[in-house]
C-alpha cells in the first residue's frame, strides 16, 4: 500500500528541517572559530575542580544558597581564579561567569 502524499509531505519537510538546523548549527560554529581567530580570543581561565564532574561547585553552590551567601560564593571564586571572567564545569557542562564591580 502506497503512503499518502501529505504523509511524504510531512516527512520531507521534517527531514530538511532538521537538515536545515544541522548545516546552521555548522556554519555558525564554523563562522564564529573564525572570527575568534581574527580578533585573536583566547579562552578564559578555568576553576579547578577536585572531584568527578564538578560536584564540588555545586555542593558549594548549593550550601552558599542556603546559607545565603550566594554572592559571597561566587565572589571567593573570582579571587580563586584572579579574573573576572572564568570557565567552570559542573555536571558535565561548562559554564562561563563573569561578574562586574
Amino acid at each position: 500500500m502506497a503512503l499518502p502524499l501529505a504523509f511524504l509531505g510531512i516527512i520531507y519537510v521534517l527531514i530538511s528541517y532538521i537538515g536545515y538546523r544541522l548545516l546552521n548549527s555548522v556554519l555558525t560554529k564554523r563562522h564564529n572559530a573564525r572570527r575568534a581567530r581574527e580578533l585573536k580570543c583566547i579562552d578564559p581561565p578555568s576553576l579547578p575542580s577536585h572531584s568527578f564532574l564538578g560536584i564540588d561547585h555545586l555542593k558549594t553552590a548549593l550550601a552558599a544558597d542556603k546559607n545565603k551567601e550566594f554572592p559571597v560564593e561566587m565572589a571567593r571564586r573570582r579571587d580563586q581564579v584572579g579574573a573576572e571572567t572564568f570557565l567552570y564545569s559542573t555536571m558535565g557542562s561548562t559554564n562561563v561567569f563573569t561578574s562586574g564591580e
